[in-house]
């Protein structure tokens, strides 16, 4: 008998650590998923400036933004998330319609760049938890072309 009450206890161990590990490879796999879509934001706004009508890039640029994240698997909350507005109000960014956080930070009068924060949302249903985490970057300095 008490190598059954033994065994049980290992078993449950493992369990745990099998739950652990899981959870872990499910954040890994959206971190880097979140992390590849800010790289694609900020390579969108640096390559469409120099791309069809100048004077009206930075609005092409937001659109080619939104359309980019709503067609990939982007699992974007909605706008009733509280924590993802309030933190772009912080940073001083807006809220694209598809959950990309862009702040706008001038250099100088002729050169700009962009913050970018994208967000991972995690929620633990067992404990009815959520976790959302910005995942920020930087353009390079963009020239004004007005």
């Amino acid at each position: 008998m008490r190598d059954v009450v033994g065994s049980s206890f290992m078993f449950r161990i493992l369990i745990i650590f099998i739950v652990m590990f899981i959870v872990f490879m499910c954040f890994t796999v959206a971190y880097a998923k979140t992390f590849r879509l800010k790289n694609r934001v900020i390579d969108i706004l640096e390559q469409s400036q120099y791309q069809g009508d100048t004077s009206d890039w930075k609005s092409i640029a937001l659109e080619t933004v939104d359309d980019y994240l709503a067609t990939n698997a982007y699992d974007y909350p909605g706008d009733d998330h509280a924590q993802i507005s309030n933190h772009c109000a912080n940073v001083g960014g807006n809220l694209t319609d598809n959950g990309a956080c862009i702040v706008n930070k001038d250099v100088d009068e002729n050169s700009r760049y962009y913050q970018v924060y994208v967000y991972i949302c995690f929620w633990f249903p067992l404990f009815n938890w959520e976790i959302v985490m910005p995942v920020g970057g930087e353009t390079d300095v963009i020239p004004v072309i007005e």
